[in-house]
């Protein structure tokens, strides 16, 4: 392997290490943002689910609810209006007061 496709292929990679879940769990948007490179994927499944029709503000993005499909892939699942965070006690995240 040259130097080239060496660093193409690490260059490459990069991307889909900084984003990845635990296919199956549920995400807040906060969270998935401070674990990595999740912003892009975040707007696009928002705008998918019909919620929003323009780019989510920060707050859209923090309080909405996601799940991991494959390990390296999210769909939006629904917006907490009472807040989204972390399970006190446990693993994984909880949506207050989705309707």
């Amino acid at each position: 392997m040259n130097l080239l496709t060496l660093t193409l292929t690490l260059a490459l990679s990069i991307p889909t290490a900084l984003a990845s879940c635990t296919p199956g769990s549920v995400y807040c948007g906060s969270t998935l943002t401070a674990q990595g490179n999740w912003k892009e994927d975040i707007i696009k499944a928002i705008k998918q689910s019909g919620r929003v029709s323009t780019d989510p503000d920060l707050e859209q993005i923090a309080n909405s609810f996601f799940k991991c499909e494959d390990g390296a892939s999210i769909s939006f699942v629904d917006y907490c209006y009472e807040g989204c965070g972390p399970v006190v006690g446990g693993e994984g995240d909880v949506c207050e007061n989705s309707y």
